[in-house]
This record gives structure tokens, C-alpha cells and sequence, in this order.
């Protein structure tokens, strides 16, 4: 019995998000990017994570899994006067997640009966910095519930 589907889902889902036309060029990744200087999507971990026994029986025991899985949309442009453009980039590629998730709420069917949703993409507007650098990133919350 697994102890978790926090991994499987992590995986399914950037797998399921390279595979989208719109995210070609961006990178996917489980965990913190290598070059975070480019515009990335980056499964990172799981917070808010319960489990609770789902029945009475003796054996197997089915719990149900409740989690929020963090994802970093980050997109890092130059050369703009105020940060509309960068904004309107990381936008675009979390509207890429959303639509993901709506296609298919079982992410692959590593949630079983569950589903998932998106719980909230707040934003930060970073720079410009020393290198007229400007930064969007999003810190979106996936709420996912399993029975595992």
C-alpha cells in the first residue's frame, strides 16, 4: 500500500505539463529548476498534507490523502519600462496549469477517485535589479484530495 501519492502526482503532472504545446519552451521540473534565470514551472512540495483513515474495515485500511501542492511559475524578462509584459508571461503559463488541471483533475489518475483544483495563484512583481532584470512569480496552490 502506498504511503503516499504526493511523488506520483508531482511526476504526472510535470509530465502531463511538458507534453502541453504552450509550454514547449519553459521549463518543468520536480523540485527547484537548474537555470532559474529562464521562465519555469516547478513542482516543489506539498503543504497542508493530512491523512485520515477513510473507513472502519479491518483490513486494508483506505485513508484519504489531502494536500496542497506547491507550484512556482517564474518568468525573468529585460529591457521593459514597468513589469506589464512579465506579468502577463507568468499569467499565461499558470492559465497553462489551470487548463491542465480542468482537462484532467485526477492528474493522470495518480489521484484514483480524487481530483484536484486550483486553490490560488498569488503573485509577486520582483525588480527591476541592478541588471534592469524584472521578475513575475507565481506561487500557485493545487489542492488535491486521494484515497489511497
Amino acid at each position: 500500500m502506498a504511503t503516499s501519492v504526493v511523488p506520483t502526482v508531482r511526476k504526472k503532472l510535470r509530465d502531463q505539463l511538458k507534453a502541453r504545446a504552450a509550454l514547449a519552451r519553459v521549463q518543468i521540473t520536480t523540485g527547484k529548476p537548474q537555470s532559474p534565470d529562464a521562465e519555469y514551472v516547478a513542482l516543489l512540495g506539498a503543504d497542508e498534507h493530512e491523512q485520515r483513515q477513510a473507513g472502519m474495515r479491518s483490513a486494508p485500511h483506505p485513508r484519504e490523502e489531502d494536500f496542497v501542492l506547491q507550484v512556482r511559475i517564474s518568468v525573468v524578462q529585460a529591457g521593459h519600462a514597468d513589469s506589464e509584459s512579465v506579468v502577463d508571461r507568468a499569467f499565461a503559463l499558470a492559465a497553462e496549469l489551470e487548463n491542465e488541471i480542468r482537462d484532467d483533475m485526477t492528474i493522470g489518475g495518480s489521484l484514483g477517485n480524487g481530483w484536484a483544483e486550483i486553490e490560488g495563484l498569488p503573485f509577486e512583481d520582483l525588480g527591476p535589479n541592478e541588471e534592469g532584470l524584472r521578475e513575475a512569480r507565481i506561487h500557485a496552490r493545487v489542492h488535491c484530495r486521494a484515497r489511497i
